[in-house]
């Protein structure tokens, strides 16, 4: 802080800036001076943002003059604008009212701002801005009628009071551009009250300025940070200031790479957390930190079932109660919701999970059950109707029922959360003073726009490095400088005119983002205040984006020439030093310790198929027991109405038994055998997914399984007589000291006592799945070779509306409808007969056990199509090896 600012202070002024970061950056270095004058103690200095300075200034004048006028809060406005749209004649045009509505708010308060009638009869009035007309006109006679003023307001309502105001004080305005026509008139009326004001224009400290352009964004943002470093490890007193305009595209990016230059140690194993040197001031919506998202989603579950995602993350969460206690529990139930349940899930539907025991008595997460109920139970009592503050109470008694925010101790950005959360749930209180009642399902969506506006960001010790935006940084003066991103397609921003204000008034006034002309004016202002504010400026762009080649600002030309000094934009980072300084080590993963001969492990036909498939997954599924979490969508997945119709098959044959049976049966009693067991099946999977079977559903899948029996019934009755010896028959044998336990899904006898093997099949089955060294589809082959019984035919069984057949192979002709031979059909080939194909098989199917026991874990999948469904892609990570052979072969091409 410059010695004329202090001497201010000390004469009883009051400092107001455009900014509060401004303020609280003059409050730090005032703070500072005393320190360094061996101060203990001192006063707090009178330093206020305008917006601040102004709500004092109110709530003085409404004291003293008896002003019973109410003051909106931001939350409170939007809330009115937002009712005003919904009940226009324009609700039903508009997709997102929310965001109309804060539009409107903005152009309301540059009216107010720039003192624009809403608007002059010469003027004229596109769609918009009499839609605009109509909600102010509303919004003006609401205000009128209940005694409300906002903040965009105030200027203008103390310019009208009738007597004098801050007659005694002494005013000192610091870092202000330009004032608009709002605030020259406020000016005025205080200095004709007697008080003293004073406008401070900031000092010139400019004494170099160069400029420079980098391969890209990350070079930029490296260099910026070595040079950073470089300044603070000289000099660690000194202060240093990063303007990026577009920061919040490159928020991620300049914390990664910032932290790997200044805390390079931070990526090693159980690394002590250090404090930064340097803040990076974007306060994120208050929403999006852990801990609120938690609270959010316990209180989601009083609207709707929760999503399949949002409860996984409940579960996941450690802001709930009994969290460490459960969490291997919680996980494991997070798994079988995911196999078993919903895209939604419900008590009902956990419940279910538990009584079905899909989930393992030992393995409930009993404590977060409990919660669910508490949660029930107090939803359910609370009125259905209540003010903002009798929710706010709700609110809070809804997350006790989860013990948030958890148990352990927070750390000190999430103990601020918390503070912020309940300073906003008085806030969100306040709301009754415009809406008297809502529902809960208005409330929640009322918070959840108030957390989205709220931006908020845990409070630091103060730090020599500064990164900020570029209205961030008006009036703050740095030792050293740098301001980044200034290419041609980002500086000078674009002009972007209200769309709710007629442009010809916009531009008449010299809004700002009137026309490209004003906005262009006062870039160069603000640009050229920011050289001056720092003796040392360095500016730089981008050269490239991705592919796209990038110009420099056309403000920073006259800089380029200029040779900047000591920037090491060339630094490699941390990691990258630790990586290449290693040797590298190769070893050979490709195979798992041997299986012992005579030593008997236990997989299904799966282990087959994957071992076919690519031998890496038949290692990690069935030795290593890994698995993916499994996802839902709306409906049914293709194994959920597999299932169905596994079942609908089963208790079919199992009443009636027979082709004979089928035959003898009337039409009439068939139709109600069908309707018997179709309704019957859905009914025991209507528990399971109660909120996928709804009435509409019901009917529909109804109606298909009906038709698909029936089709299936009509080639059923035209093949040789048989009779259903099995349905879902479990079948356990070993084969090469691997124990298999499968199951067929039926098992038809011939009148001569041979066996006909069906798999059912809802897709589209092959008989090429059978055949080559790596057979996709093993299950019925396996069987065949072990089958101590005579087999007549195997086939897939297609239930597929309007596709249904048997697809697969017999010992003859006749047997099956449309199954032929091995030697009359064209896709299997160089096998002569029935006989051969089983020594094929067997051979095909004793290389793959002996691949497996051999230990064979090389990625190696068989096609493309193999990893397309395979849920392990993180664990063997074919993709990264997929991308360095590409990029190998690429340059050895070259």
């Amino acid at each position: 802080m410059n010695t004329a600012l202090s001497q201010l202070l000390t004469q009883g002024y009051t400092l107001i800036t455009p900014t509060g970061r401004l303020s609280r950056y003059l409050q730090h270095q005032y703070s500072t001076l005393q320190v360094s004058a061996g101060k203990r103690t001192w006063e707090t200095p009178d330093i206020l943002p305008w917006n601040g300075w102004l709500q004092r200034t109110w709530d003085g004048v409404a004291m003293e003059q008896e002003m019973d006028n109410i003051l909106l809060a931001a939350h409170q406005q939007q809330l009115i604008w937002q009712r005003i749209i919904d009940r226009s004649a324009w609700a039903g045009q508009l997709l997102q009212r929310n965001t109309t509505a804060r539009q409107a708010i903005l152009a309301w308060s540059l009216c107010q701002q720039w003192q624009i009638p809403i608007f002059p009869e010469d003027v004229y009035l596109n769609e918009d801005a009499f839609a605009f007309q109509q909600w102010a006109r509303s919004y003006q006679q609401r205000c009128e009628k209940n005694g409300w003023i906002d903040e965009a307001m105030l200027a203008g309502v103390l310019t009208q009071t009738t007597q004098p105001i801050n007659q005694d004080e002494k005013i000192a305005l610091i870092g202000f551009d330009e004032f608009t026509p709002q605030q020259l008139t406020l000016i005025n009326k205080l200095k004709h009250s007697g008080c003293v004001v004073e406008e401070l224009p900031l000092q010139h400290r400019n004494t170099q300025t160069v400029a420079k352009g980098f391969t890209d964004s990350a070079g930029e943002i490296r260099a910026a940070a070595w040079w950073a470093r470089s300044l603070l490890g000289s000099d660690p007193a000194t202060s240093i200031g990063i303007i990026v305009p577009n920061l919040q595209t490159l928020h991620a990016k300049i914390e990664n790479i910032f932290a790997d230059v200044f805390l390079p140690g931070a990526i090693l194993v159980n690394a002590e957390p250090l404090q930064r040197p340097y803040a990076i001031s974007l306060g994120q919506p208050l929403q999006r930190y852990p801990i609120i998202d938690t609270a959010l989603l316990i209180l989601g579950l009083g609207t709707q079932p929760a999503a399949l995602e949002d409860f996984g993350s409940l579960l996941r969460s450690p802001f709930i109660k009994d969290y460490e206690k459960e969490s291997q529990q919680r996980a494991k139930m997070d798994a079988v919701l995911r196999k078993y349940g919903e895209y939604r899930v419900t008590l009902k539907s956990l419940r279910w999970l538990i009584a079905s025991k899909r989930i393992k008595a030992n393995d409930v997460p009993q404590s977060f059950i409990n919660c669910c109920e508490h949660y029930q139970h107090t939803f359910q009592v609370a009125e259905k109707k209540q003010s903002a503050s009798d929710w706010a109470k709700t609110f809070t008694n809804l997350l006790q029922s989860f013990g948030w925010p958890g148990e352990r101790s927070l750390n000190s950005a999430e103990y601020q959360t918390v503070t912020e959360w309940q300073d906003l749930l008085d806030k969100f209180a306040a709301l009754e003073v415009v809406s008297p009642t809502m529902s809960y399902k208005e409330a929640l969506m009322q918070l959840r726009q108030l957390l989205m506006s709220t931006g908020f960001q845990p409070e630091t010790a103060e730090v020599p490095i500064q990164i900020l935006r570029m209205t961030g940084a008006a009036g703050m003066q740095f030792d050293h400088l740098r301001v980044m991103s200034l290419h041609a397609e980002g500086w000078p921003p674009k002009a972007e005119p209200d769309p709710f204000i007629p442009l010809k008034l916009q531009r008449g006034l010299g809004i700002p983002d009137a026309s490209a002309e004003i906005k262009l004016r006062q870039s160069e202002n603000l640009f050229q205040r920011l050289i001056n504010s720092s003796p040392d400026v360095v500016l730089s762009y981008p050269q490239n984006e991705r592919d796209r080649p990038l110009r420099p600002s056309p403000l920073i030309k006259n800089y380029l020439e200029a040779t900047p000094t000591q920037l090491q934009d060339d630094a490699r980072d941390y990691a990258a030093l630790l990586y290449h300084a290693g040797e590298q080590e190769v070893i050979d993963d490709s195979r798992a310790p041997i299986i012992a001969a005579g030593q008997t492990v236990s997989g299904g036909t799966a282990l087959f198929k994957d071992q076919a498939a690519c031998p890496f997954r038949a290692f990690a599924r069935h030795r290593l027991y890994a698995e993916g979490l499994d996802t839902k969508d709306i409906g049914l997945n293709a194994m959920d109405r597999g299932s169905i119709m596994h079942d609908l098959m089963e208790k079919f044959w199992k009443r009636l038994g027979s082709q004979a049976a089928l035959l003898a049966i009337s039409e009439k009693d068939l139709n109600t055998l069908i309707r018997q067991v179709v309704t019957g099946t859905i009914t025991g999977y209507q528990k399971q997914f109660p909120l996928t079977f709804t009435e509409r559903f019901t009917r529909l899948e109804s109606d298909r399984l009906e038709t698909v029996t029936r089709q299936l019934l009509d080639i059923e009755r035209v093949r040789a007589p048989f009779t259903v010896n099995n349905c879902e028959y479990w079948h356990v044998f070993t084969f090469n000291d691997i124990t298999i336990r499968t199951r067929i899904d039926r098992i038809d006898q011939l009148t001569d006592g041979r066996a006909v093997i069906m798999d059912y099949k809802t897709g589209d089955p092959k008989i090429n799945h059978w055949f080559s060294d790596r057979p996709d589809d093993p299950q019925l082959p396996l069987y065949v070779i072990t089958s101590e019984g005579e087999i007549a035919a195997i086939v897939f069984t297609r239930l597929k509306r309007g596709e249904v057949a048997y697809v697969g192979l017999a010992q003859e002709d006749n047997i099956l409808p449309d199954v032929k031979t091995v030697t009359n059909t064209k896709s299997v080939k160089d096998i002569p007969d029935w006989p051969s194909l089983m020594t094929q098989w067997q051979a095909t199917l004793d290389q793959l056990a002996v691949s497996f026991r051999q230990g064979n874990a090389i990625v190696d999948p068989k096609s493309s199509d193999s990893c397309k469904h395979c849920d392990l892609h993180a664990l063997c990570r074919i993709y990264e090896l997929t991308s360095i052979y590409e990029t190998t072969e690429g340059t050895e091409r070259k």
